[in-house]
């Protein structure tokens, strides 16, 4: 083996072992569910999120809050999906709960009305990611109600807000 191979294969396992910290979400609306726990309950992920800071010193573009805050902010969004999360924090972590006055969907859609179906979850796969989620608390998911009857047979006390 040449020694560049050699090099990028340490620096290949070095980037594999470091994102294998880091934990992989497939619903994104859990993902923003769990980030909403860690960053304004735990106090885990700082600076907390806030819209309106984030509008005033984006620069790419202009960000009108009153004109686009009722549907989601894609850089807000973008923003959240961006930010890791670390498996270890997830242990923690034994009950969610959605709430229509919750601090991530007001940061995604600051007008939001708390009816609408954005911030459903669709799938009881990511709790594989939380050992230790004993209660759950969800948004009604129109399109997909026997997602309450899934996170049950999971093991997980569930039911609609």
């Amino acid at each position: 083996m040449k020694k560049m191979d050699l090099t990028i294969l340490i620096w290949k396992v070095k980037v594999d072992l470091k994102m294998s910290e880091y934990a992989e979400f497939k619903d994104e609306n859990f993902r923003l569910l769990v980030l909403d726990k860690l960053m304004y309950h735990y106090k885990v992920i700082q600076p907390e999120f806030d819209i309106f800071q984030f509008a005033d010193s984006y620069t790419k573009r202009n960000i009108d809050i009153e004109e686009e805050g009722y549907e989601p902010i894609p850089e807000a969004l973008d923003h959240f999906r961006s930010i890791p999360i670390k498996k270890e924090w997830l242990n923690d972590i034994t009950d969610l709960h959605q709430d229509g006055g919750g601090h991530i969907w007001l940061q995604i859609i600051p007008f939001w009305c708390g009816t609408t179906d954005d911030f459903d979850i669709h799938s009881t796969e990511d709790t594989n990611l939380l050992p230790n989620l004993k209660k759950l608390i969800l948004f009604y998911n129109e399109e997909n109600p026997e997602v309450l009857e899934d996170f049950k047979r999971k093991g997980i006390e569930a039911k609609w807000v």
